[in-house]
């Protein structure tokens, strides 16, 4: 039995706006995962088409873009235990547990499939907190699914979304968040004996932006920043949204000159990236501005951002009198 799917590759590019809003993808902020979506290729399959059979290894998750498929226990010809509609993915489960297929899922028409490999499926978890926060969503909807209690489908993702540490404008995470997590942080720190610093970082002329270019595409370059903010801090490190233009980043076992390296390399990522409105237009780079400090003692989780946003703006301060200077 073959193991391939019987369709059509493309290569082309995908467009973020077929992305946008779909079960994966939900309060995504897309643009800062362009470079890891770009090269993912489509698969065309024709109507009756089989995409998984029984027994069939699966290393991939595909994303419906177009059509629909029919989920059959074995035979396509009974009723479907399931439809899979445009919109949402299937072969999350078999790529997660690395066993064999247990279904048989067939185009019920003709259809447009992502086709998004597991090196790329854990790059894009990694890289988007709210994509590993959806991922677990369809995971635990499938897990209680096989149920016969199961709540209706999308009543969990509400719960999730309504309960969530994540700032829906970003896709980082909150203020709530980090207020739990520093605590431990400065725990740990404190029993382990290791460095711990906080970075503090604020968009510069944020209000003259939002002026000029209105909500909706501040809060776009807003998650720009945001996600290279993200890109340029370890895997270890946690960074959070504060407020309405700043960013926290928790930097364990670091110590002073390490956090300066950190935010020096922040400033200069952010101020060489473009703002890219997919379709629309490109704005010029916004700057950040940055302070941060060690803990020194115990402290309360609050106190230690109020100290890290105090350095910063003290820096801010310091701006116009070492420009006179020099």
């Amino acid at each position: 039995m073959s193991n391939k799917p019987i369709g059509v590759f493309e290569n082309q590019s995908v467009d973020l706006t077929d992305l946008d809003g779909q079960q994966l993808f939900r309060q995504v902020n897309l643009v800062g995962l362009e470079s890891l979506l770009r090269d993912c290729p489509s698969l065309k399959l024709r109507e009756g088409a089989a995409l998984i059979e029984p027994g069939q290894a699966n290393h991939v998750m595909y994303l419906v873009l177009v059509g629909s498929l029919h989920v059959y226990d074995d035979d396509p010809k009974g009723e479907p235990l399931a439809v899979v509609q445009a919109g949402e993915c299937v072969g999350l489960m078999s790529l997660i547990d690395q066993l064999p297929c247990h279904v048989r899922i067939v185009a019920k028409q003709a259809c447009r499939l992502l086709v998004i490999d597991e090196e790329r499926f854990l790059a894009l978890m990694n890289s988007s907190n709210a994509i590993a926060r959806n991922v677990l969503s369809m995971v635990m909807q499938y897990l209680r699914g096989k149920n016969p209690g199961a709540p209706e489908r999308g009543r969990l993702q509400q719960r999730l979304e309504n309960n969530s540490n994540i700032d829906p404008v970003t896709g980082l995470y909150n203020q709530r968040w980090l207020d739990g997590v520093l605590e431990r942080q400065i725990m740990r720190a404190a029993t382990d004996r290791k460095p711990l610093s906080v970075l503090a970082i604020a968009v510069e002329g944020f209000s003259e932006f939002k002026k000029e270019f209105g909500d909706e595409l501040a809060d776009h370059a807003l998650a720009v920043v945001g996600q290279v903010i993200a890109a340029n801090v370890r895997p270890t490190d946690m960074l959070a949204r504060h407020g309405s233009n700043h960013f926290i980043a928790v930097l364990p076992e670091t110590d002073i000159p390490g956090a300066a390296v950190v935010a020096a390399r922040i400033r200069e990522t952010v101020a060489q990236t473009a703002i890219e409105i997919p379709g629309a237009c490109r704005l010029p780079p916004l700057n950040v501005a940055t302070g941060q400090v060690q803990m020194k003692a115990f402290v309360a989780a609050r106190k230690l951002v109020d100290d890290a946003i105090d350095a910063l703006r003290t820096r801010q301060s310091a701006k116009p009198l070492l420009a006179a200077a020099g």
